[in-house]
């Protein structure tokens, strides 16, 4: 190896190891990504209450859900009429005009409804086969694929593969 190959080498054995530490990586005849780095993607990837992604926060942008909570700055104003009045009548009792003030205000929740496509290339040349790894390439890909539709059932896989030219590989 010449002098660049050398050092791209020692690079890459240092990222390896950088990687194997953190837990994102397991090193055995190859190296293969941990659930801690799978759940790390997906979670930045997709914020919504179905699957198990987990939510830390609730805002615009998705469809309006039935149960409401009191308004706070900065919130979506999508104002649930009926409990912002009960909540003046409960405050105030019952009197005409109702008098509302700001902590009466009760609004919809929202529920995000981002998702995530993951694409997979499935290298499907003579080579594959010849040393064995199209067997373990195709059990990655349905690994992925019970992955995805048992714990993020909104997002997508695609699979294409590919030698002389490539296509999507249909599920059946």
């Amino acid at each position: 190896m010449g002098e660049d190959a050398s050092s791209t080498w020692e690079e890459l054995q240092h990222l390896r190891e950088i990687l194997k530490e953190g837990g994102y990586v397991t090193d055995g005849d190859r190296l293969e990504l941990t659930p801690k780095t799978l759940k790390e993607i997906f979670i930045n990837l997709k914020k919504d209450r179905m699957g198990n992604h987990e939510v830390t926060t609730r805002g615009a942008g998705g469809d309006t859900q039935h149960d409401t909570k009191r308004y706070e700055f900065c919130d979506p104003f999508q104002l649930d009429l009926h409990t912002t009045v009960k909540n003046a009548l409960t405050r105030m009792g019952p009197q005409v005009p109702v008098g509302l003030d700001p902590q009466d205000f009760e609004i919809y929740r929202n529920e995000h409804m981002s998702r995530a496509a993951t694409v997979v290339l499935l290298d499907q040349s003579r080579s594959m086969g010849l040393f064995g790894s199209f067997q373990s390439a195709k059990k990655v890909a349905m690994a992925l694929f019970a992955l995805i539709n048992s714990q993020f059932p909104r997002d997508s896989l695609y699979v294409i593969g590919f030698s002389d030219y490539a296509r999507e590989i249909q599920g059946g």
